[in-house]
């Protein structure tokens, strides 16, 4: 777009927390909406984690970006085992 400025835009664009939970604590990052799912794809390939929104367990290639906007808590664990 001619005579965009991204930098205003970036300020008005959702937040969007991503929680890596491990053994040893966990890390939260504080994502743009439009970076998220390129964030989880990465994360969930490189680490091999499994990806959780809102307490369902999803495949990272299905998410679409208004599952992500409205989505109140995203996870990126390590494989749960458990009976």
């Amino acid at each position: 777009m001619k005579g965009r400025n991204v930098g205003q835009l970036e300020l008005f664009d959702k937040v969007i927390t991503v929680k890596i939970c491990s053994f040893q604590g966990h890390q939260t990052f504080y994502l743009a909406a439009y970076d998220v799912k390129e964030f989880i794809l990465k994360q969930s390939k490189k680490l091999k984690l499994w990806l959780y929104i809102d307490g369902v367990n999803m495949h990272p290639q299905q998410i679409e970006s208004d599952i992500i906007s409205s989505a109140r808590e995203i996870i990126l664990t390590r494989a749960l085992v458990g009976g």
